[in-house]
């Protein structure tokens, strides 16, 4: 589990080498947890996903099974140098962030998700 003294916390770099494979937002979960399954149960109150500003277009937030082109399971758009945040404000910690993917439009477009854990 990460030091979450540090809260919130990034969970790193998410890039999108191949437009059409979502990345999850846990791709980097192993290399701070130790545990090699990036799907394992981290649940966060807030979560924030900023888009590089350098990105070529928009980064899309959804479910492994999201459609771009229909927008199907697609929660978020962030555009180049924005953000994009989820809050529950009445639960504590209800997002199972295991559960959310990045897609983006330009091979290489990246996202920097952080969580909040209460």
């Amino acid at each position: 589990m990460p030091d979450l003294a540090i809260n919130p916390f990034g969970l790193g770099k998410v890039a999108v080498p191949t437009p059409g494979s979502p990345v999850s937002l846990l791709v980097n979960y192993s290399s701070f947890t130790g545990n090699a399954d990036n799907t394992k149960d981290l649940f966060a109150n807030k979560w924030t996903v900023q888009a590089n500003a350098n990105n070529k277009g928009p980064i899309y937030i959804g479910a492994l099974s999201m459609v771009r082109s229909t927008l199907v399971n697609v929660i978020g758009i962030v555009q180049p140098g924005q953000s994009w945040t989820w809050q529950h404000d009445v639960g504590m910690n209800k997002y199972h962030i295991g559960d959310y993917y990045l897609d983006a439009d330009n091979a290489n477009d990246w996202g920097l998700p952080v969580v909040d854990v209460c």
